[in-house]
């Protein structure tokens, strides 16, 4: 029986291809400072802090817009619009973290199962 690949084995795939490519031209470049996982040791984050990591920057740009455009409508713009602004993100945020942090992989569940991706 064949097994298709996921998406996420996909992305893999194309990770690891681009990585590769990026060690060719680094070490091209820079051969003294090439080692085996250079390369693949550069990122910020742990993978185990991926759901933690996308939760949070989701959750700044959705709430950073939301209570923009919410505030503007709501008290037009004046000299403490910022104030307001800030004021309802700091509520807003928390709220939408822990929304996205529990409920992020049941919906895209969802989402996959809907679009008749799995």
């Amino acid at each position: 029986m064949i097994r298709r690949r996921s998406g996420f084995e996909k992305s893999l795939d194309a990770r690891r291809y681009f990585e590769e490519i990026a060690r060719f031209k680094f070490s091209r470049i820079y051969p003294e400072l090439i080692k085996d996982e250079y390369i693949l040791e550069t990122s910020l984050f742990k993978r185990v802090h991926f759901p933690l990591v996308q939760a949070f920057l989701m959750s700044v740009l959705m709430v950073s817009i939301m209570t923009f455009v919410i505030t503007a409508v709501n008290t037009g713009f004046d000299s403490k619009f910022s104030y307001r602004w800030f004021v309802s993100w700091l509520i807003a945020w928390p709220i939408a973290f822990a929304i996205i942090l529990f409920f992020g992989r049941k919906v895209a569940g969802l989402a996959t199962k809907l679009c008749n991706l799995d």
